[in-house]
């Protein structure tokens, strides 16, 4: 299923409009049309954190995951963490890049880590304006192109419920959701 449909819905986005003027003219930048348009609209503080498809497990009194994710174009690139607010995209700029003009260069702003190591990049410069990358600081070639927007690439990331994370003898007919839940439940 595709990635966004799990992704909330932000209901107001009036508060975040004014963040992100003031963000832009503090640190004399310009964000992306089309990332400024997916952070108004979907809550990516969620991405990476927030937990999608589980169910609870009465045994170890948690819940557990039943699914697997990936960018279907590159099976390799999975979401481990979104950075949670502008300032924090600006201070891991700050703190992994300080020093580093190539990224400067290249004129990317990292928005979250990918589980391989990468750092997922934003282009927000004339030539790579909303388009995503991933920078791997260990690789020869450190800079991949992964997808025009925001919107593009999680739209080919997937996400797919597998059974065998599951208990043995357990199979999605088994599941079901009380309501205002978030989370399934093992019918007994």
């Amino acid at each position: 299923m595709n990635f966004l449909n799990y992704i909330s819905v932000r209901k107001n986005s009036g508060d975040l409009s004014n963040k992100i003027f003031e963000f832009e003219q503090e640190n004399k930048l310009q964000l992306p049309i089309a990332f400024k348009a997916f952070i108004k609209a979907f809550k990516f503080e969620e991405i990476g954190t927030k937990q999608f498809l589980r169910y609870f497990d009465t045994e170890c009194n948690s819940s557990l995951l039943f699914y697997d994710s990936q960018y279907i174009k590159n099976n390799h690139i999975g979401i481990e963490n979104m950075f949670s607010s502008l300032d924090d995209m600006l201070n891991t700029y700050n703190n992994l890049y300080e020093d580093d003009s190539y990224i400067k260069n290249q004129k990317l702003l990292p928005i979250g880590e990918c589980n391989d190591q990468g750092i997922l990049m934003l282009g927000i410069g004339e030539a790579n304006r909303d388009q995503i990358f991933i920078e791997y600081a260990h690789l020869e070639e450190r800079i991949h192109f992964v997808s025009e927007t925001i919107f593009s690439f999680f739209q080919d990331y997937k996400i797919v419920p597998n059974e065998t994370y599951l208990p043995d003898g357990i199979s999605f007919e088994n599941l079901f959701k009380s309501w205002g839940e978030d989370f399934w439940r093992i019918k007994e």
